[in-house]
């Protein structure tokens, strides 16, 4: 378990389909735990055999850093996210998150979600690449 995150749908042989499903713990996301959750997120590719897509419910985040973002946008993400799914709280929220991606477009494609049913709908057209 990662000290920012709970993944909480097991093992990646449990879920063949590639759907990991995270919880942010209410703290500050630094670019040390973003890497952490690389990491974790990079060994269900690995054993699974093509890309992950993520639900992360993000309501009870603090904070993110610059360098914890620009490492989910990056190559390295690229390779091993199909796409990942971000539920927030509010409309609000939605509004300004879609702008500050909309300035840090990267190789995974991202949506921000006040509904888990949408989220898993979209991440559901996403097929294994």
């Amino acid at each position: 378990m990662l000290c920012s995150l709970l993944i909480h749908d097991g093992d990646p042989e449990d879920h063949p389909d590639g759907l990991i499903r995270a919880i942010t713990k209410p703290i500050e996301h630094t670019l040390t735990e973003a890497r952490e959750t690389m990491d974790v997120y990079r060994q269900h590719t690995e054993a699974i055999g093509h890309k992950v897509r993520l639900l992360v419910d993000m309501r009870q985040l603090t904070t993110m850093s610059r360098e914890a973002r620009l490492l989910y946008q990056g190559e390295e993400a690229g390779a091993i996210m199909m796409g990942s799914a971000l539920l927030i709280d509010s409309g609000i929220s939605k509004v300004i998150g879609n702008f500050v991606m909309g300035l840090n477009k990267g190789p995974v494609r991202a949506r921000l979600f006040t509904s888990e049913d949408q989220a898993l709908a979209w991440l559901d057209s996403l097929r294994v690449e």
